[in-house]
């Protein structure tokens, strides 16, 4: 077993408990060494979670980047969630334990999740944190962030097509500088049911459309990643494989990264911070789980 990869962040992880002999491979680092991850991995006796706090390019130099502080809260309060809950009460609860927290800029704040509950034998997802469940991939998109990432992509492949070079693409992202108004505004679709509604754990309540939940057989093998990575690939060396030749061919994201909407800064080891958690489910379910499901 190799449960920690080589690289991985102890402060982009939590565990409470004893580390579980069904986990596999676990994976969390920063996009660059100088900043915190705001991708954090909670394992703990009830729950496997992959958390993804929300940053927004639209905060001043000043401000701190919100997106950790959101994340934090949110593994700290996975491991005081009660076992029994089902995916709504659950969700809920998580996202009541951070509505003391304020983003102090403008544009999106919370985060994302997708989380294991042992006892209910699921994945819970509230955002585009990917999922993979034995063969079935379920990838995390948002609607608003693929209409994001396209108008970014096209403002700067204009600049390039008017000889602004690649370089200064990179590092000065004038596409993403011209969808701020979007930005701005996107958070008034946060846990909205409209075309480009998002679900978000921000403190609010989250719509039951925005709560997606899937049976996991037993002895199947899990992958939670966060959208740092293309999908929630088999394993963790075909995850970095497949980032590493898509960085190799679209180091602007206006491509096949075009999604990302982030480009490989220089000194950065990716374009985003990024998360991957795989482990098998139980194959048996004992007397203790059938309670709980009760």
């Amino acid at each position: 077993m190799r449960a920690l990869c080589n690289g991985t962040d102890p402060d982009a992880m939590l565990i409470s408990g004893h580390v579980p002999g069904n986990l596999r491979e676990v994976f969390a680092q920063a996009k660059s060494p100088d900043r915190q991850s705001e991708d954090i991995i909670v394992v703990s006796e009830d729950y496997l979670a992959v958390i993804d706090g929300m940053s927004s390019p639209l905060r001043e130099a000043q401000e701190v980047a919100s997106g950790r502080s959101y994340a934090a809260a949110l593994a700290c309060a996975i491991t005081d969630l009660p076992g029994h809950l089902d995916a709504t009460n659950a969700l809920n609860e998580l996202s009541a334990a951070v509505a003391h927290l304020s983003p102090g800029h403008r544009g999106p704040a919370g985060a994302v999740i997708a989380m294991y509950s042992r006892s209910r034998q699921e994945v819970w997802r509230v955002g585009d944190v990917h999922v993979r469940i034995g063969n079935e991939v379920y990838q995390g998109r948002k609607a608003v962030d693929e209409a994001l990432a396209a108008c970014r992509a096209v403002i700067n492949q204009a600049y390039l097509a008017s000889g602004v070079d690649l370089d200064t693409i990179i590092r000065e992202d004038p596409g993403l500088a011209g969808c701020a108004s979007l930005l701005e505004a996107q958070p008034a679709l946060a846990n909205t049911t409209g075309r480009f509604g998002y679900g978000v754990v921000n403190g609010g309540p989250i719509p039951v459309e925005h709560i997606e939940r899937w049976a996991v057989p037993a002895g199947s093998t899990v992958v939670l990643a966060s959208d740092g990575y293309l999908t929630p690939a088999r394993s963790w060396d075909h995850a970095e494989a497949a980032l590493a030749e898509a960085i190799a061919c679209d180091p602007a994201a206006l491509a096949e990264l075009t999604e990302m909407a982030k480009p490989l800064l220089p000194g950065a080891s990716a374009p985003d911070d990024r998360s991957y958690l795989r482990f098998e489910s139980p194959t048996h379910v004992t007397d203790t789980q059938c309670k709980d499901n009760e």
